[in-house]
């Protein structure tokens, strides 16, 4: 059986729900702050120590949100949780998980570890002030990217939902005001109504 480890709300959760969502059996491994050997296990198979890390049973190990996203979608054709590779849809979703990838997710980290990027703690703020404006350029385009379906793909969910559904549940954090990004607002809603989302909160004691 497949193994994925991962922290409570953290981008782990994005696999996670979709997971569930294909209905591939797996369970789930949790790394905890608490625990140092958990890190230390998970060090043995990623030498990153990074979240989410997916075990096959053959001792095989997969790293990265977009790949392991992009694996989850093709192992279960029929969810259409990708669209059909070789289309313009299929590229879309790529782009997305692309963007989200490496310009979401990469903007946080000044904001929640600042002493990786600045050496003094006086310019904490600073940093955090810069990163703050360009997250909020971020969601800015993401909320214009999405249409009227409640989806980042229009009408059919995919594997781009979980991954957009973690970024934005982290905007309180730099303190931006989510009411800004009615769009945003009303997918991550659609999305903690999805069985699958709700599953993998509870494994994972999200409230």
């Amino acid at each position: 059986m497949l193994t994925l480890f991962g922290m409570p709300g953290a981008c782990s959760l994005a696999p996670h729900i979709a997971l569930e969502e294909a209905g591939i059996p797996f369970q789930y491994s949790m790394i905890r702050k608490s625990h140092p050997e958990d890190r230390e296990n998970l060090l043995k198979l990623n030498p990153m120590g990074q979240v989410p890390t997916l075990l096959f049973d053959d001792g095989t190990v997969l790293t990265q949100n977009s790949a392991i996203l992009s694996w989850i979608a093709e192992q279960v054709p029929g969810k259409k949780l990708l669209p059909p590779p070789g289309t313009i849809e299929h590229a879309r979703a790529q782009e997305w998980l692309s963007f989200l990838g490496t310009t979401i997710h990469p903007a946080y980290g000044p904001i929640f570890s600042p002493a990786k990027y600045v050496s003094s703690e006086a310019n904490f703020d600073d940093v955090k002030q810069v990163t703050k404006a360009k997250l909020e350029r971020g969601f800015e385009i993401v909320e214009s990217r999405l249409g009227d379906g409640p989806w980042a793909l229009g009408e059919t969910f995919s594997v781009v939902d979980p991954y957009l559904y973690v970024f934005f549940s982290w905007i309180g954090v730099p303190g931006i005001d989510a009411a800004k990004y009615p769009k945003i607002q009303r997918h991550a809603e659609a999305l903690r109504a999805r069985e699958s989302a709700k599953r993998a909160f509870a494994t994972e004691k999200i409230r």
